[in-house]
């Protein structure tokens, strides 16, 4: 199972109505520097950060992590970067299932299992730009990963990636109901990566992506295991 660890930015809110009305950009910029801080930490460790809410992050870990190694780690990089207290949270399991027993307590060990990512994508996505605009086709793009997180709220987190790419994350297990759901929208193909590494299972999807692609999109989807 793979361990997923929980990032809570405490006083988030009160942090935020104390910078003033003219604060979004001074939001938007702190979690740009956040992100990038995130991401550089977390691939060392061959995880995937997923920003979600912004002041909630996830961070999907390989089983066989030290999981305090990784905390004392991860706060003492973020550590001047984030504008609040962070509280971590810890747990081991199935993907999305987990999240409801995460606490900040270690978890005993994390059983070996697999994390399976479908990268999801829609055609000719650079020609629907051009005869519905760049915003048009942003709006169809959001109404995709909308519907998608709706309708999967219990099987995957799903996390929009930008253009017209998302990706949802699960078990091997909710996989199946994972491409139904996603399949049944028009237009729409999907690489699947599954490995117990999250970030080589997010790259094994995007391999897969691509070969659809430059197979003429003859396939709605492929799965690679690596």
């Amino acid at each position: 199972m793979p361990a997923t660890v929980v990032i809570e930015l405490v006083g988030y809110r009160e942090w935020t109505e104390s910078i003033g009305d003219d604060r979004e950009w001074v939001i938007q910029s702190t979690q740009s520097q956040i992100s990038k801080a995130l991401h550089s930490i977390v691939k060392d460790w061959e995880g995937a950060a997923l920003p979600l809410r912004y002041d909630y992050e996830i961070v999907i870990l390989p089983y066989w992590t030290d999981l305090r190694k990784f905390g004392k780690e991860l706060l003492s990089e973020l550590e001047g970067v984030v504008p609040t207290p962070v509280r971590l949270k810890y747990c081991c399991g199935p993907i999305p299932d987990s999240l409801d027993s995460c606490a900040e307590g270690m978890p005993g060990g994390c059983g070996a299992d697999e994390v399976a990512v479908a990268h999801a994508d829609i055609n000719f996505f650079t020609e629907m730009t051009t005869y519905k605009g760049f915003y048009g086709a942003y709006v169809t793009a959001l109404k995709l990963v909308a519907n998608t997180a709706s309708m999967l709220v219990s099987d995957a987190i799903v996390q929009y990636l930008g253009g017209d790419n998302l990706a949802a994350i699960t078990s091997t297990h909710k996989l199946g109901k994972v491409l139904d759901v996603i399949l049944s929208f028009e237009g729409v193909k999907v690489g699947v990566g599954i490995s117990t590494s999250p970030r080589k299972a997010f790259e094994a999807a995007a391999r897969s992506l691509r070969e659809i692609r430059e197979g003429g999109r003859k396939e709605r989807v492929r799965i690679t295991r690596v």
